[in-house]
């Protein structure tokens, strides 16, 4: 009998043919299909040709990313007067929870009613001292595509101990076509934030929020992605373009950022209940990586969550998930003609 994780595929598609398809393999959208201004579908996620290859990608390719998504600082981090190391997989920190972290994890699948629409919730229990962390997790990813073409994400999570926590679904997005070769550098991208979160050289939080204001990272109005991106400024020079936290203004469910692309009429609004978005504009894409099927800037990651780093730095928001508390939180994609 064969006892190795199958991947398993829950197409969530409308009678349109528009919708994701995910996988349980790091409850990864593979593809979403939405139609441009003149109603021709196309896929705008970012993915790859096999589903067995995202065993071996190394850029979190439209997955589930934790248990502690972006990056903690060597790997440290003191909980509780007890100290703890974890993996150290992207320079001197750790990435997106380590070397097998929830995206090469496979999650239980199961069918999810809702009306004017269909979706499917993914489950993963995380044991406790996977890739270094404390504490059991039961943990939970929904997707729900609706009738008026939103993409629904709730994370649900709770814990047996006290464990950083931090969670962010990680597709790739370009509204040309994520299989046109081109990239996101004339895709307009407006966010709601006054500030952003300055890096030191390994690309960690210098723990300074700073205004965005006459800088390249001014997006309060929409502007090509494109538009700064090469600017000499000493933030993109050390991420070679975006790779920063956005500290996003208001609370609550809000909408926070806007992605659109004129030659297509497409327009993607993103909403959420997290305090940051991490904008990665594909920099690392190309050159001789196993991913070099895209090009550099071949796609945009807007990657809601809490701010990176936050275990190791106090005036950050509290990313610690408690025995008895319960991580509740929600992401909505939207699309649309411009």
């Amino acid at each position: 009998m064969n006892s190795e994780p199958q991947i398993l595929t829950w197409d969530l598609r409308d009678g349109d043919g528009c919708g994701p398809r995910v996988i349980n393999l790091g409850a990864t959208i593979v593809r979403l299909d939405v139609p441009d201004a003149n109603g021709r579908i196309a896929n705008v996620a970012l993915g790859l040709h096999r589903s067995d290859d995202y065993l071996q990608s190394s850029y979190f390719l439209g997955c589930v990313a934790g248990r502690y998504a972006n990056r903690i600082a060597g790997g440290r981090f003191s909980l509780d007067g007890q100290d703890f190391q974890l993996p150290i997989n992207n320079g001197p920190n750790t990435l997106h929870g380590g070397h097998h972290g929830f995206n090469k994890r496979f999650w239980r699948g199961e069918p999810l009613i809702y009306p004017n629409g269909k979706g499917v919730r993914l489950l993963l229990t995380s044991p406790d001292g996977e890739e270094g962390f404390p504490g059991d997790v039961e943990a939970s990813t929904s997707y729900i595509w609706t009738d008026d073409r939103r993409l629904i994400i709730a994370f649900d999570a709770t814990a047996s101990k006290p464990t950083p926590f931090n969670i962010t679904q990680h597709s790739y997005w370009n509204l040309g076509g994520a299989d046109r070769n081109g990239t996101i550098l004339d895709h307009e991208l407006c966010v709601e934030a006054d500030a952003y979160l300055p890096v030191d050289e390994g690309l960690i939080p210098t723990g300074e929020l700073r205004p965005v204001a006459g800088s390249a990272f001014d997006f309060r109005s929409k502007k090509p992605i494109g538009q700064d991106i090469g600017m000499a400024d000493e933030q993109l020079d050390r991420a070679n373009g975006y790779d920063h936290c956005w500290v996003l203004n208001g609370t609550g469910l809000r909408q926070v950022a806007e992605l659109s692309h004129a030659a297509s009429g497409r327009r993607m609004t993103v909403e959420t209940d997290q305090p940051g978005l991490q904008v990665y504009s594909g920099n690392g894409f190309g050159g001789d990586s196993r991913d070099a099927i895209f090009p550099q800037y071949g796609g945009v990651a807007l990657e809601t969550q809490n701010f990176p780093d936050a275990p190791n730095q106090p005036l950050f928001p509290d990313t610690i998930l408690r025995p008895g508390q319960r991580f509740s939180s929600q992401t909505i994609f939207s699309f649309s003609s411009i």
